[in-house]
């Protein structure tokens, strides 16, 4: 029976050939991760992502906590990077209230790491979302993939 937590990720590749299953590939990638790493073992890990052309005040992706969850930094891709500013992700609630932290991107870039000033503690239940509150000025950037660790 597969692990209830994770479900079949399919991907179809580049050339239209062949579909790939990933489920147990990526719980391989975070079982290692998590032996390997005290700093990570038994965390919480979220990946949002927003599809399209940034747009300001656009709320997406979804992360229910099912126990007492601790992050510290953010890790953000940009597949179309901004130009003219950068691009910030405000982490809110599910009612949109803010939780604190942020996360940028620089204008030009693709990707960055954020570590919070301090850490982002939520309760079993607390759901966490991100806010696009900046975009660039002269072109927004898009598709955005944010993980939360």
């Amino acid at each position: 029976m597969p692990d209830p937590l994770l479900r079949d990720l399919t991907v179809y590749d580049t050339e239209g050939t062949r579909w790939a299953v990933l489920q147990r590939w990526l719980k391989d990638i975070v079982d290692t991760i998590n032996a390997g790493n005290p700093e990570t073992k038994g965390r919480d890990f979220a990946t949002m992502v927003f599809t399209g052309s940034a747009i300001l005040d656009n709320t997406f992706g979804f992360f229910k906590c099912g126990t007492t969850t601790k992050w510290t930094r953010a890790q953000l891709f940009c597949q179309t990077p901004s130009t003219g500013s950068a691009i910030i992700i405000t982490f809110v609630n599910d009612a949109g209230t803010s939780l604190g932290v942020t996360a940028t991107v620089a204008a030009g870039q693709d990707r960055a790491e954020t570590i919070f000033g301090s850490t982002l503690t939520l309760a079993p239940g607390d759901v966490v979302r991100c806010k696009i509150t900046q975009i660039g000025s002269t072109t927004p950037g898009g598709y955005i993939t944010v993980n939360l660790m």
